[in-house]
């Protein structure tokens, strides 16, 4: 069977005046679309599940947003309708690009099973001071929003849900957190999802620990390590007080060593004022760093070059502090404050250690190893922040993480950790060879005694000449190995007289 078909004979403005039609029809449909409300996934009419929960979950970029304060925002008949979606790829400036105020609010809903009474939530690197409710109830608090107080913020920090809100069958969990001007001004997504978890008490915690072991695994073999090496540096330079570069190294090695009780922090959150004596600590590793490589390079650094890296080291502590401590500045500032300090590690002593290894200095092309991974690393950041600036590019931002941040199983070795190794492990590899050079020339010179108390037997008298009127007697020990006295007792037979002959060749006669 043939359909009919239908012809229609339209002139060339007919069908400019349909198409133009069809046009702003399906334009309209596109605005239409994306400008009608989306629903959230942990909003009030889509909530997060976890009634069956197994594993936990992250949801930290689950539910709405909303810039500034206000206390009802914590109640749970609350109506948060208007506020934003979040999702894992936007910035917190691009939520709210007209209004940066002080404060940042977040309110997720989560269905959950009034038969799980170890349910719990786990915060993380959320912010310098934040709080976190359920139901209007506060949980968990780090820092104080208002007055700013900043905390550290690298702890996980697990609470469980009251057993009273988890029978009502719906929590709303809200975090009010500062969000200072380094957050604002951050290149970074403004949520990710590991900032909060729900899952059972017990098994956040023994994740939380199998986290810490993993990520602190390369902290604490660097901080062994280091000190490992400095404490072999202090027995040589006990030994040799001339080597002043084992001073630096033991010096160096123990801060070092010390600097793993900052690991704490991966525990409970601390005031951020104690980071402020952390980011002193830096400048005298900066330098002590120097003196190591101006020791073992037999250079000694020029005025302006201590100048510049003084100055580099202290705008570093202050703009660190500032940031870190603050955020009453922006985040390129922050995340830039290690560059001129980079200028001297990245350029100024590559060049001089590649100059003293062209001379046949065999330490310099050693020192050139850490140098290198140090140059990859301050590379490697520069490359993620360009390309957290393009959106675009995002993905290629995640696999240049994947690489700083490189994770063997629930190891985590990241690029700052693999400089510091390197760096010991090669002061290691030139105290060996030192020592093995040591080893050679102290066989050299044992052979070279030897030899020479043989000479000594042949010019000194086997036994003493009886003479007619004398007794003759003697005893011949040397202090050392070898001594640098001689003697002769020579009788004249013409006139029985006795010639003696006595000489010092060495020592302090």
């Amino acid at each position: 069977m043939k359909f009919p078909t239908l012809r229609m004979r339209t002139s060339p403005a007919g069908l400019l005046i349909i198409s133009l039609c069809l046009v702003l029809i399906a334009s309209v449909s596109v605005v239409i679309a994306q400008t009608a409300p989306q629903p959230a996934i942990g909003s009030a009419v889509h909530p997060f599940d976890a009634t069956n929960i197994r594993e936990p979950a992250e949801v930290g970029t689950v539910g709405l947003v909303q810039a500034g304060d206000n206390p009802a925002w914590a109640r749970k008949d609350f109506d948060d309708s208007r506020w934003l979606p979040i999702d894992s790829k936007t910035r917190l400036s691009e939520y709210f690009p007209h209004n940066h105020p002080d404060v940042v609010w977040q309110r997720l809903h989560i269905k959950v099973a009034a038969a799980d009474p170890k349910l719990a939530l786990q915060a993380y690197f959320i912010s310098r001071a934040f709080e976190v409710y359920v139901n209007g109830q506060k949980l968990m608090e780090s820092g104080r929003v208002e007055p700013f107080v900043p905390y550290t913020r690298d702890a996980r920090m697990i609470v469980r849900i009251p057993e009273a809100e988890l029978r009502t069958g719906f929590l709303v969990v809200a975090i009010r957190a500062r969000a200072p001007q380094t957050w604002w001004t951050s290149s970074n997504r403004g949520f990710f999802p590991a900032r909060l978890a729900v899952g059972d008490e017990g098994v956040l915690r023994d994740r939380n620990m199998l986290t810490i072991i993993g990520e602190s695994a390369a902290d604490v073999l660097y901080g062994f390590l280091a000190l490992g090496v400095g404490l072999v540096a202090l027995a040589l330079f006990i030994a040799q007080r001339n080597q002043v570069e084992y001073l630096w190294v033991f010096l160096l090695g123990a801060y070092e060593g010390l600097s793993l009780i900052t690991l704490v922090t991966a525990t409970r959150n601390l005031p951020a004022s104690w980071s402020i004596l952390i980011s002193l600590t830096y400048i005298a590793e900066g330098l002590g760093i120097l003196l190591v490589f101006q020791a073992f390079l037999r250079e000694r650094f020029s005025r302006l070059l201590w100048l510049f890296a003084i100055v580099a080291l202290l705008i570093r502590f202050a703009l660190q502090a500032a940031g870190n401590l603050y955020g009453n500045i922006p985040a390129f500032y922050v995340n830039y404050s290690i560059f001129p300090f980079g200028i001297v590690l990245d350029f100024i002593l590559p060049w001089l250690v590649w100059m003293r290894m062209r001379c046949g200095n065999r330490e310099a092309g050693i020192l050139l190893i850490p140098l290198l991974f140090y140059s990859m690393e301050i590379y490697a950041y520069l490359a993620l922040d360009v390309l957290e600036l393009f959106p675009p590019l995002h993905s290629a931002s995640n696999a240049l993480q994947m690489l700083i941040a490189l994770h063997i199983g629930i190891l985590q070795l990241p690029l700052d950790d693999i400089d510091g190794l390197a760096f010991f492990f090669s002061l290691a590899i030139i105290m060996v060879l030192r020592s093995a050079r040591t080893s050679r020339q102290q066989a050299v010179l044992e052979g070279e005694m030897a030899a020479a108390r043989e000479v000594q037997q042949v010019i000194l008298p086997e036994k003493n000449e009886a003479v007619p009127g004398f007794t003759i007697e003697s005893e011949y020990r040397p202090a050392r190995e070898v001594g640098g006295d001689f003697f002769q007792i020579i009788p004249d037979q013409t006139d029985g007289s006795l010639l003696i002959v006595a000489g010092d060749v060495t020592g302090r006669g």
